[in-house]
C-alpha cells in the first residue's frame, strides 16, 4: 500500500490545543514523530496492526490525519498514541500520583481508561495493586479486631487473608479480560488486562467498605428481624446466604470499573518507535 499523501505533514507539534502536541518532558511518552513513523509505517506495511479508530474500532488505514473516522466522527487523530499519557504514577510512583491515580479511576475511569498509557512496564501498575491490597487487608483486619472484638492474632489473619483475595480476584479478573478479548478480537492482550485491572482494583476498597456496613448491620439483627417479619421464620444457613449476595454486590464496583477501562482501550492503538519499526 502506498503511502498516504502529507499523512506527516498532518502532525502539527506548534499548537498546544492540538491533540496530537507531545506531553510535557519527564512523561517518557512517544513523540510526536514517532507516532507519525508509526501511522506511515502501519500504512505503508500491511504486516503491521492497521490504525484503529479507539471508539468503534474502524479500520483508519490509509487516511488523513486531519480527518475523522467515517464510522463515528471522532477525529482520527485522537485514536493516535499520543494522547495516551497518563497517569503520572507510570511515570513515577508518589504518594501524590497514588493518590491522583486513584481518585481519577474512582472519579472518572472513562477519562482515566481513555488516557492510560499501554506501553511501559508494568511495575507501577503492579505496586499499585498492591498498595490496594495491603489497605484492604489491614483496614479488615482493624475492623475484625474493632468492630467484632476479635482477638488481635485472629485478626491479623483474616486481614491477611483479605489482602491475599484481593490479589487473586485481581488476576482471575485479568484473565477473564484476556479471554473474553481473544474471542472478541479485542486489542487487550494479557499484559495490557493485567495493567487495567491493576488501576482497578482500587474499587476493592469500595467493596471492603460495603461488606463491612453490611457486616455491622447483619450482628445488629436488623436482617434476622426483617426475615422473622416478611418471611415468618429465621435460618442461620441464611447468613451464609446473605454474605453470598453481599460479595457479589461488592464485587460488582470493581468489575464495572475494569470493563469501563476495556471499553476504552479494546481498540487501542500502541506506539511503535524508531527501533521496534524496523524491518
Amino acid at each position: 500500500m502506498s503511502k498516504p499523501r502529507a499523512l506527516n505533514s498532518d502532525i502539527t507539534t506548534a499548537d498546544p490545543s492540538n491533540p496530537t502536541t507531545p506531553p510535557p518532558p519527564g512523561t517518557d511518552a512517544p513523540s510526536a514523530e514517532d507516532a507519525a513513523g508509526w501511522v506511515a509505517e502501519e500504512a505503508e506495511n500491511p504486516a503491521r496492526p492497521a490504525l484503529l479508530c479507539e471508539s468503534c474500532g474502524y479500520g483508519l488505514r490509509g487516511l488523513r490525519l486531519a480527518e475523522v473516522c467515517p464510522e463515528c466522527g471522532l477525529p482520527i487523530s485522537d485514536s493516535l498514541p499520543l494522547h495516551r499519557t497518563g497517569p503520572a504514577w507510570q511515570a513515577r510512583m508518589t504518594a501524590g500520583h497514588w493518590l491522583e491515580a486513584a481518585r481519577g479511576v474512582l472519579g472518572g475511569p472513562k477519562r482515566f481508561f481513555r488516557g492510560m498509557r499501554l506501553d511501559g512496564p508494568n511495575l507501577p501498575a503492579r505496586f499499585f495493586l498492591l498498595s490496594i491490597a495491603l489497605i484492604v487487608g489491614v483496614g479488615w483486619g482493624v475492623f475484625t479486631a474493632v468492630g467484632h472484638d476479635k482477638p488481635i492474632l485472629l485478626s491479623w489473619v483474616v486481614g491477611m487473608a483479605a489482602a491475599k483475595t484481593v490479589l487473586i480476584m485481581t488476576y482471575i479478573e485479568s484473565l477473564g479480560v484476556t479471554f473474553f478479548s481473544r474471542r472478541r478480537g479485542w486489542r487487550v492482550p494479557f499484559r495490557l488486562a493485567e495493567r487495567l485491572t491493576c488501576y482497578a482494583s482500587v474499587g476493592w476498597i469500595l467493596a471492603a467498605v460495603v461488606l463491612a456496613v453490611l457486616s455491622l448491620v447483619e450482628t445488629s439483627g436488623v436482617f434476622e428481624a426483617w426475615a422473622r417479619k416478611f418471611l415468618g421464620r429465621w435460618n442461620p444457613e441464611y447468613r451464609l446466604l446473605l454474605g453470598v449476595v453481599a460479595f457479589g454486590a461488592a464485587v460488582m464496583g470493581f468489575e464495572l470499573l475494569v470493563w469501563t477501562g476495556v471499553r476504552q482501550v479494546r481498540f487501542s492503538n500502541v506506539a511503535v518507535t524508531k527501533v521496534d519499526a524496523r524491518p
